[in-house]
């Protein structure tokens, strides 16, 4: 193993050397001296030439050798350290995908402005619209791609003093200051971007469009922090989205209460993690032929102390953009598993899985740890993969899930028909069933388009051999349908709300066996449709 010394060490090594070098240069030219005369004089004569004047002579010698190999070795050692500092240096405050720099390095250089003299900044946040939708449909290298264009626009669209840099995803900032950071100086500049980033890229051999929102957070001097101009552009940013995309907001006085908000529930997500408010409720999934109760899919839901049992568009995204998601639906997993242990062992537990959770390469060692902590039978567990989780990388996905499958877990396709997945994909990947977008579904009460685009998916996993699962029920003249599609269960409000897990073992009672659901059309009166047992 190769030690590279520390920097000061290394210059104190390198000074020694170079003066043991010169000493000995300076010895041997004094011994040299007086050797050579020594030996011209002694020429022919019978006096040899003095032993110690030899042995000094050689010994100068062996030690410039050594010196001078000693000066070499340091010289690569401090061209070692000086490749290491640069490639340090690099992963620190670059970002590998554009080449351009990262937060980190926006951070500092915020923090630097905040410390020196008061001067005007400003900071354009940008986030590409349609860049997800052709990451998954492309692939992985098609978005890296997509993303190096990109930073390359965008450092084009900038005056030549921006600091330009991508925050990570599909996200981008640039810093202005000085002139350039003047609120019009600054609006021309989101302008410039729009037009640059709205220009067709070819991706994949494939001409398309980005598209983009821009917010923009002015500090009228260097006293800001970085987190405080990030979260002000932020919510600039996303009422640029709401108004429409492809346009760009400045933050301002009417956003202020949009940022108290964001920071709060930002801070309250956390707090929830942490003191467990997140909670699994329960929504049946049935055999569409028996009607009979087959497993339970988790939903997650907040018990927030002051607003009651909030849905996920309350808090999903913001979790997601927060990093906090794992964390969320790992507990909510395990409080799942906890409370269905007891429950019948034909009933099977489907759990979402997101793919920010798919894409950590330790996802299956963490479900085998939430399932030796609560003791839940790996064979009764099914998790639901969104279709687009697969598309980034099929190598890792096809490695993740088939761990899973070592252990005795079902894996389901969830979402099927939104995610472009490719039949390769699907052949490839050792799936147990298919569940078609509740999207899909829903939209066969209107009209026979899709009720073709659902036969065709269906068909599509009747060939591959896996079940079909129809998510979204809720047209009592939907089940014949589905049935004859070939679908083998489904789920929906015609079958039964989600339940917490108390009403779950309440509304099934002591008949879990003969346990059914009829069937009930959900109106606005109904607080829930009901769950009965075949039986009572």
């Amino acid at each position: 193993m190769t030690v590279v010394a520390s920097p000061a060490k290394a210059r104190d090594t390198r000074r020694i050397s170079q003066t043991v070098a010169l000493l000995a240069i300076v010895v041997f030219v004094v011994s040299a001296s007086q050797l050579l005369p020594a030996l011209v004089a002694q020429s022919g004569a019978s006096n040899p030439v003095p032993r110690d004047l030899v042995t000094a002579f050689l010994l100068n010698i062996a030690l410039i050798l050594f010196a001078w190999r000693r000066t070499a070795e340091l010289r690569q050692v401090s061209s070692q350290r000086d490749a290491a500092e640069h490639r340090a240096h690099q992963l620190a405050y670059f970002d590998e995908v554009t080449g351009i720099h990262n937060r980190r390095w926006l951070n500092d250089l915020i923090a630097r402005l905040s410390s020196s003299e008061p001067a005007p900044s400003a900071l354009i946040l940008i986030d590409l619209d349609r860049f997800k939708k052709i990451n998954d449909l492309f692939g992985h290298a098609a978005g890296d791609e997509l993303l190096a264009i990109a930073a390359a626009r965008i450092q084009e669209a900038c005056p030549a003093d921006a600091s330009c840099v991508r925050l990570g995803g599909d996200e981008f900032a640039v810093l202005l200051t000085g002139a350039s950071a003047d609120k019009r100086a600054s609006a021309r500049t989101a302008g410039r971007l729009i037009e640059e980033l709205n220009k067709p890229v070819y991706v994949a051999n494939t001409l398309t469009a980005i598209g983009v929102s821009i917010g923009i957070a002015c500090a009228g001097n260097g006293g800001e922090e970085a987190s405080s101009l990030l979260r002000r552009a932020d919510v600039a940013m996303y009422e640029a989205k709401r108004l429409g995309r492809n346009r760009w907001a400045f933050f301002d006085a009417h956003m202020a209460s949009e940022l108290k908000r964001v920071v709060k529930l930002e801070a309250e997500i956390r707090e929830g993690i942490a003191s467990g408010q997140f909670v699994p409720f329960f929504q049946p999934i049935i055999d569409l032929a028996t009607g009979e109760v087959t497993a339970f899919e988790v939903l997650a839901r907040w018990m927030h102390p002051t607003r009651g049992v909030l849905e996920p568009a309350e808090f999903i995204e913001m979790a997601e953009r927060k990093g906090m998601i794992s964390d969320l639906s790992f507990g909510v997993m395990q409080a799942a598993l906890t409370s269905a242990r007891s429950w019948p062992g034909r009933l099977k537990i489907a759990v979402n899985v997101s793919p920010v959770q798919f894409s950590d390469p330790l996802i299956a060692q963490r479900i085998m740890k939430i399932l030796a902590l609560t003791g839940f039978p790996p064979a009764r567990l099914e998790l639901e993969i969104m279709e687009r989780s697969l598309l980034e990388d099929l190598g890792m996905a096809l490695s993740t899930i088939t761990s899973l499958k070592n252990a005795g877990i079902s894996v389901c396709v969830d979402d099927f028909g939104t995610g472009y997945a490719s039949l390769t994909h699907l052949h490839s990947l050792p799936f147990d069933r298919i569940k078609i977008d509740r999207e899909f579904i829903a939209s066969m009460v209107d009209g026979q388009k899709c009720d073709a685009l659902v036969e065709a998916l269906a068909t599509l996993g009747k060939g591959l051999k896996l079940p079909i699962t129809a998510e979204g029920v809720e047209a009592d003249s939907l089940r014949s349908k589905l049935i004859e599609l070939g679908c083998s269960d489904a789920q929906g409000w015609l079958f039964g709300a989600e339940l917490s897990a108390k009403e779950v073992v309440l509304g099934f009672g002591s008949r879990w066996s003969d346990l059914t659901v009829l069937p009930t059309a959900p109106d606005d009166t109904a607080a829930r449709p009901t769950l009965t047992s075949t039986g009572t």
